[in-house]
């Protein structure tokens, strides 16, 4: 980040030494140098250790990781054989691909004159070897809005290269945040955004101040539920609003309200001394509205596999939780009729299900206790 602002400043000055001196090191990677492939190994291991640890703790984990170097030389190979197909063309000694006939007016470029090599020539390699290991019906690729275009050139540049078309690019808009008069501003480093390790500490802080007398791990569970729901509240084309105290406010549209639902009902479940079931001759009035709610879980999850409209999910679940508290209010659980309360109890466990559930399709864990 700070070598790219000191090279947009280089050449907002009129001056581009440093960009020439970047040119010249990807030049000395590329052709295996030994002091500039020491150097990205070195570096590559402090990324690594730091993404490994961050991704730890928001309980993410890969089967595979790729570097982008892996696919270098295979990249230049593939763009000189589209030139010999003549689907790549050169122009000032530079390789690139027309895709005019997909109505994209800007080409793609696969090579620079110097002959090194761009996203598109990795991108280009990285087709080949995911058609050829695991033959994938869809690619999700998560990135900022402004990458919008060149991943249409992308599956535009797969179709004429032979590969599948089937990336689908899930961008999403920018993160505001409050400023200091309580207005909604985008966010940016010189108004005081934390490092995510710096973020999620401070969400298990405020997590603390929720559950407390959670054990560290449920601690854990509500911060990544608060900050991960976030990330679903709103349309992620239309972008988020990140405010603490929005994030862990258990009345609200929050992770820890959803997650806070269906610890109740565990706890209920817990202190059941019936067991869950369904029988003859009960009345579902009072049940109406959750059985309603319940009812459109399956359906959404059906339509969220085709258009990945996760925020929906989102606030479906916060609707359940709400529909679920209002039950709370109007019929007793533990305190009902033998009858009664046995298909409370079933009724609950499928709630508890669905939300725990949904939960999970975001990437969000249920605590024990809150």
């Amino acid at each position: 980040i700070a070598i790219t602002a000191d090279i947009k400043e280089e050449s907002e000055a009129g001056v581009s030494d440093l960009a020439h001196e970047v040119q010249s090191w990807l030049q000395k990677l590329e052709a295996g140098d030994n002091e500039a492939v020491a150097y990205s190994e070195r570096f590559n291991k402090i990324s690594f250790d730091h993404m490994h640890q961050v991704m730890d703790r928001l309980g993410i984990s890969t089967e595979f990781e790729y570097g982008e170097s892996k696919f270098v030389t295979r990249g230049k190979e593939l763009a000189d054989e589209l030139l010999k197909k003549g689907i790549a063309t050169e122009s000032d000694g530079a390789v690139i691909v027309e895709l005019d006939d997909a109505g994209i007016d800007t080409p793609v470029m696969l090579k620079k004159a110097n002959g090194t090599a761009l996203y598109a020539t990795t991108d280009l390699a990285t087709m080949e070897f995911r058609d050829n290991e695991w033959a994938p019906e869809k690619v999700f690729i998560h990135t900022g809005q402004e990458q919008a275009f060149y991943f249409t050139q992308l599956n535009a540049l797969a179709k004429k290269a032979c590969y599948k078309d089937n990336i689908v690019h899930l961008w999403h808009g920018l993160v505001d945040q409050l400023d200091e008069s309580g207005k909604r501003s985008k966010m940016s480093s010189r108004k005081g955004v934390v490092l995510l390790n710096d973020l999620l500490g401070e969400g298990e802080k405020r997590a603390a101040e929720i559950a407390k007398d959670a054990s560290p791990e449920d601690v854990k569970a509500v911060s990544l539920g608060a900050i991960k729901f976030t990330d679903f509240t709103a349309d992620r084309k239309k972008g988020s609003l990140f405010d603490w105290e929005t994030m862990f406010n258990v009345q609200g549209f929050s992770g820890p309200a959803v997650q806070y639902a269906a610890v109740r009902i565990k706890s209920i479940l817990s202190k059941a001394t019936v067991q869950p079931g369904l029988s003859e001759g009960y009345e579902w009035d009072t049940e109406h509205e959750l059985l309603l709610e319940l009812l459109a879980f399956p359906s959404l999850i059906e339509e969220l596999s085709e258009n990945y409209e996760l925020h929906r999910l989102a606030a479906y679940l916060y609707n359940l939780a709400r529909a679920l508290n209002r039950y709370y209010e109007k019929t007793p659980i533990l305190k009902s009729p033998e009858l009664e309360q046995q298909n409370r109890l079933w009724l609950l466990t499928i709630v508890e299900s669905v939300l725990t559930t949904g939960l999970d399709v975001l990437g969000i864990p249920v605590p024990d206790k809150m």
